[in-house]
């Protein structure tokens, strides 16, 4: 079967936009809402290029002589949309084209993409090289109620959340409320995250306006989990989490310096995963990448998220990249 290239997301015709849509059960992450939105707010300058053959698709971004995954340090997983027996055809397509490309580089990989691709890379022709990228924490809830979760939980955790909220309930008026269930309409709810996260102790977003239009578009396909804290009416506490298909993602985390002592972050993260457990119903809670100690104490378990280097060959920077990776494993052991 012929495979398509597509070098934008308005020259899709519609009929595949709309097979590519999260609207049609294609995971988020891999959607063309995802993708479309991280390309236009996200991404500098980004050259999206989406190969598509039968139903696999393949979303790319081209820098130079270079392919990469489309995505960047907002993504959390990467991989093909749709069936991955097509990925043969459109790296045996990629190698081919006149541009000539010496690297395509994956990133943010499940173990079966990571997989699927690197077979389709290395039957083009293709030299493999991949590598662990990312610890991903997870929680399976294996049909526990919240009460029984978090009756699970190292005591060290839950005394530390019961002494915050005793604390809280004596000190100050503490309030709580989740988008989309709660009295706050979307434009509150973000509102409050933008007026917590500025007040954070984190660095600002480098890309301003990304997570105010990842919250439009989550609202708008129903997966927006918008979790707000105030303390004595002040905006304390955010939280972003996407919920589809009996998973919640907790995306983004925030919480105002001066409100540490309350740990008001953990009062938040303590109701929305009641939420997600007992009103969502979902069957697994994914943190993300990274491998921060304090996930683990939520989580039950983790596994590698991993990158794919695929050198080309047939081109003169392709074959020195690969040269250079040989030698470098060679050291390593």
């Amino acid at each position: 079967m012929a495979v398509r290239v597509y070098e934008g997301f308005d020259r899709l015709p519609a009929a595949l936009a709309d097979i590519l849509s999260a609207r049609s059960g294609v995971p988020f992450f891999r959607s063309m809402e995802w993708f479309r939105c991280l390309a236009d707010h996200g991404i500098e300058q980004a050259k999206p290029r989406i190969y598509v053959t039968g139903d696999t698709a393949l979303f790319c971004n081209s820098v130079g002589r270079k392919l990469h995954s489309l995505g960047n340090f907002y993504t959390i997983s990467f991989g093909p949309t749709g069936n991955p027996d097509g990925l043969a055809e459109i790296m045996a397509f990629i190698v081919a084209e006149p541009q000539r490309w010496s690297l395509a580089e994956f990133r943010n990989l499940e173990q079966d993409a990571c997989d699927a691709l690197e077979l389709a890379a290395s039957s083009a022709g293709f030299i493999t090289y991949p590598w662990a990228q990312h610890r991903n924490w997870r929680l399976e809830v294996a049909g526990r109620s919240f009460e029984t979760y978090y009756n699970d939980l190292d005591s060290r955790l839950r005394n530390t959340i019961e002494r915050r909220e005793r604390k809280g309930a004596r000190e100050h008026e503490l309030r709580f409320a989740i988008y989309p269930q709660d009295d706050v309409g979307l434009d509150n709810a973000i509102e409050h995250y933008d007026a917590v996260y500025a007040a954070s102790w984190k660095e600002p977003e480098p890309f301003p306006d990304f997570m105010s239009n990842l919250m439009r578009c989550a609202a708008k396909l129903g997966i927006a989990r918008i979790g707000l804290a105030w303390v004595d009416g002040a905006p304390a506490a955010a939280q972003l989490w996407l919920n589809e298909n009996e998973v919640s993602f907790i995306y983004k985390l925030a919480y105002r310096e001066e409100f540490r002592d309350l740990s008001i972050g953990t009062l938040l993260s303590k109701r929305m995963f009641q939420h997600a457990i007992d009103v969502d119903n979902v069957t697994t809670i994914d943190y993300g990448t990274g491998d921060e100690a304090y996930k683990k104490d939520w989580m039950s378990e983790s596994r590698l998220l991993s990158g794919l280097l695929c050198c080309n060959r047939n081109t003169v920077s392709g074959w020195l990249r690969s040269l250079r990776e040989k030698l470098a494993t060679a050291r390593r052991n």
